[in-house]
């Protein structure tokens, strides 16, 4: 809700944080090549970022097969000078 007499325009949906796994990756993966599940894990990675990205997200991290998104949060933006101003 807008403070009286400031109009800052539609509201937004609060910020949502989502998680995408591999259905039985860690029982796949259990005796791989670290290297070999690297590999793996790569194109799903790519695609999860791209998609994730088109929708308005941001990738927060990737753990294993794990993907933690980020959907509707502000975004900082860049400062121009060492005090911010």
């Amino acid at each position: 809700m807008d403070p009286p007499g400031v109009d800052q325009g539609p509201e937004s949906p609060p910020p949502g944080e989502e998680v995408a796994l591999l259905v039985g990756f860690t029982a796949r993966s259990h005796d791989a090549d670290p290297e070999d599940v690297r590999a793996a894990l790569a194109p799903y990675h790519r695609l999860l970022k791209t998609e994730i990205e088109r929708f308005g997200g941001t990738v927060e991290k990737f753990i294993g097969d794990a993907v933690m998104a980020v959907f509707g949060a502000p975004v900082a933006l860049e400062r121009t000078t060492p005090n911010g101003r």
